[in-house]
């Protein structure tokens, strides 16, 4: 895995011209489990639905919590027994340690899957040696098992972080490209600029209802 590593930061995105006569553009890239495992933290760190999720699951043991150590120093007020000194102090110890271990625990968790996933066998679609495709009307992902395309229009977003830049092909799931695959910072916002513009394009024209028409494309239909 190492060595794979180490490879594709050597290797290029390149301009291709595409079977359409329009340039396209072309990255070898591979992926790794680290890879997954960064898109996954990343997208429960973003996304609407799993930071509720997360809030909700840090929050709600602690009121419980606390809501018992209120009634339980209700309780050591009118009652003069040391059981009741005892037990609010411990619950509001427990709600605050559950507040800090909680966001801990829930990715440790994420990571804890992946592996698991990842130790019952070769995942193809997932890790691997991939190369893309930026063409005018959609981008396309292969591999030595197959090939995928997805129209621009199916998109919902194109994101970067730090390290990796990610393809959304669904609420849930990305283009996952690390940025160790291009030499330089240049290459990099190249790359994620043709891909933003392509399917800002694509949405544009969708919008304003016109039909895209590429030279050396014809529709055929069969009977």
């Amino acid at each position: 895995m190492q060595s794979n590593k180490m490879v594709r930061g050597k290797q290029l995105w390149v301009a291709l011209l595409g079977a359409s006569g329009e340039i396209a553009l072309k990255l070898d890239y591979f992926v790794t489990l680290d890879d997954l495992v960064v898109f996954s933290l990343y997208h429960v760190q973003h996304s609407p639905f799993y930071r509720r999720q997360l809030l909700m699951g840090r929050i709600i043991l602690p009121i419980i919590f606390l809501a018992g150590a209120v009634i339980f120093a209700g309780h050591s007020l009118a009652e003069p027994f040391e059981g009741w000194f005892v037990l609010p102090g411990l619950l509001a110890l427990l709600a605050v340690f559950w507040l800090v271990w909680f966001p801990w625990f829930w990715k440790k968790n994420i990571v804890s899957t992946l592996k698991a996933l990842d130790s019952e066998g070769p995942n193809p679609n997932w890790t691997g040696s991939f190369t893309l495709s930026l063409e005018p009307e959609e981008v396309i992902e292969t591999n030595q098992y197959g090939r995928k395309s997805y129209r621009w229009l199916g998109i919902p977003k194109i994101e970067v972080s730090p390290s990796h830049i990610f393809i959304f092909i669904g609420s849930v799931h990305a283009i996952i490209i690390p940025a160790d695959t291009f030499p330089d910072q240049e290459s990099m916002q190249k790359f994620l600029g043709e891909a933003r513009r392509l399917r800002e394009a694509a949405v544009a024209q969708s919008s304003s209802g016109i039909q895209l028409h590429l030279p050396g494309r014809t529709s055929e239909k069969h009977p």
